[in-house]
């Protein structure tokens, strides 16, 4: 998110806003025409009372800046503006930081967005720099840091400052300024706050884009306009309004706005019941509970799963409520289902034989196995506590989901789940000859740091491709356990990093 910030987010601080800054301009340009001598003063004060009533402020300015002259137009602007120096920071500005924001655009000159970020992030830099300076720091756009672009100038450089009509065509001919925002315009979310979108200096970026036909997507506009004209423009624009309601409280508005957002959690989305890809026969009836428990586990896994498959053949939720009976009704069953060990004739798991358990943790053991085709695997079989436990189970659903997802874009590095099951709620990986991190930390193997730094960016580099993914695959629990360094024991200078569960 890139925040675009006008004068409206100033003002709590006591500082104008543009047309106040317009009519401060014009009272000192009536004051000094009455001091002076000559036939000159009705004329300037009519020239101030035509910048006064100019809606285009840009004009407006234009004027003011020749009528008044150098000295006296600079100095009443930085009069204007002197007390966002020392003056207590408006906490709008506090709350955009925390959102948090890839940058900010500012058109101020006050540079109260550089002491918000100070304020929050004490300590923590932020890249500062003049619109007109856009070009020299586009490479920012890729990387995470943020930063703040002062578009029309800062209250310290007079040559940074755009105001006038003049001043604004040369920031447009500026060919890495314009560059630099429609590229935000296109890779980023736009929340215009304190500002009139429409604005000539906003307008132009939006029109530009949409003449050369590029759908940037939609951004947001906070305002207290809610009338036609400006939806319109709204609308067409590719802008949605966030409107509040104007008056006295409206800058409490706005901070309910952002508590609002705070507070705000998206709701996880439900997957659905995981089954075996390798289809089971299914038995012409399905037994009665009192009757399937008298069979062996291997067995009772083999009917209950090939009847869950032909319930979930089809995914709906009258599939997933039937699902939920069916395990509901045969609940002892699946209680018994849960029964294996090392020693025949109790080794066998859905086909797979389990020769011995190399690990165990707080949700579950690891073993490891034979598939039905003879090649060694991992087999992770986690706790009946699972059943009982709705996020634990949504947990590993999202966790089963998230695997498919890594395996169809081919990522690197992950362990992927080659069988699932929820009747025993199971997973089939390949096994990986090598301790998990973990454990090479405690037996002392890990102490050059040219080793470390590697394990750190191999990781990183799995973990980010999964981000980067359209889908965007989080992994929620890294931890030492959970990665593995793969042929560590036979070489261990060409060990790979690979990292298990992602949820």
């Amino acid at each position: 998110i890139v925040a675009w910030v006008g004068s409206g987010l100033s003002r709590p601080a006591g500082l104008p806003s543009w047309s106040e800054l317009r009519d401060r301009l014009c009272d000192v340009l009536e004051g000094k025409e009455r001091e002076l001598d000559g036939n000159g003063e009705k004329k300037q004060i009519a020239v101030a009372k035509v910048a006064r009533q100019k809606k285009d402020l840009w004009a407006a300015f234009t004027i003011l800046q020749r009528e008044l002259g150098a000295a006296t137009y600079c100095s009443t602007i930085r009069e204007a503006l002197v007390r966002a120096v020392k003056c207590p920071i408006p906490e709008n500005y506090k709350l955009l930081w925390k959102l948090p924001l890839s940058g900010i655009f500012n058109l101020n000159l006050d540079r109260l967005a550089t002491r918000a970020h100070g304020a929050v992030f004490p300590g923590r830099n932020v890249t500062e720099f003049n619109g007109k300076d856009a070009g020299q720091f586009a490479y920012i756009l890729k990387g995470a840091a943020p930063f703040i672009v002062n578009l029309h100038g800062t209250a310290e450089d007079k040559a940074s400052w755009v105001f006038t009509n003049d001043e604004l065509k040369k920031l447009f001919r500026n060919q890495s300024y314009w560059k630099f925002v429609q590229a935000c315009l296109i890779v980023k979310t736009i929340l215009f706050i304190g500002i009139s979108a429409d604005d000539l200096a906003v307008r132009s970026h939006f029109e530009a884009l949409k003449n050369e036909k590029i759908d940037f997507g939609e951004h947001y506009w906070l305002t207290d306009r809610t009338d036609k004209e400006t939806d319109k423009w709204a609308e067409g624009a590719g802008v949605r309004i966030i409107a509040y309601h104007s008056g006295e409280d409206r800058h409490q508005e706005m901070e309910e706005f952002f508590e609002e957002i705070f507070r705000y959690t998206p709701e996880e989305q439900q997957t659905c019941p995981v089954t075996m890809s390798a289809r089971i026969e299914r038995p012409p009836a399905l037994p009665d509970p009192d009757e399937i428990i008298n069979e062996p586990e291997e067995s009772i896994r083999r009917i209950l799963n090939a009847h869950a498959a032909d319930i979930l053949e089809k995914h709906s939720e009258e599939a997933y409520g039937r699902y939920e009976e069916f395990c509901n009704k045969y609940d002892r069953a699946i209680y018994r289902a849960w029964y294996v060990t090392c020693d025949e004739p109790s080794n066998i798991l859905l086909g797979y034989k389990l020769i011995e358990e190399i690990a165990e943790g707080a949700f579950g053991r690891v073993f490891k196995a034979k598939a039905p085709d003879g090649e060694e695997v991992a087999i992770k079989l986690l706790k009946q506590d699972i059943r009982r436990k709705p996020e634990m189970l949504q947990s590993f659903r999202r966790g089963v989901r998230s695997m498919g997802i890594l395996s169809k874009h081919n990522v690197e590095g992950m362990i992927l789940y080659r069988e699932t099951s929820e009747i025993p709620t199971f997973v089939v990986m390949d096994l990986v000859d090598g301790p998990d991190l973990g454990r090479a930390v405690e037996s002392g193997n890990l102490k050059d740091w040219t080793i470390i730094m590697r394990i750190a960016v191999d990781l990183a580099h799995i973990i980010r491709h999964a981000h980067l993914l359209p889908e965007r695959v989080l992994h929620r629990d890294i931890r030492p356990s959970n990665i593995m360094l793969k042929n560590c024991f036979s070489d261990r200078d060409n060990f790979e990093v690979v990292v298990l569960d992602s949820s």
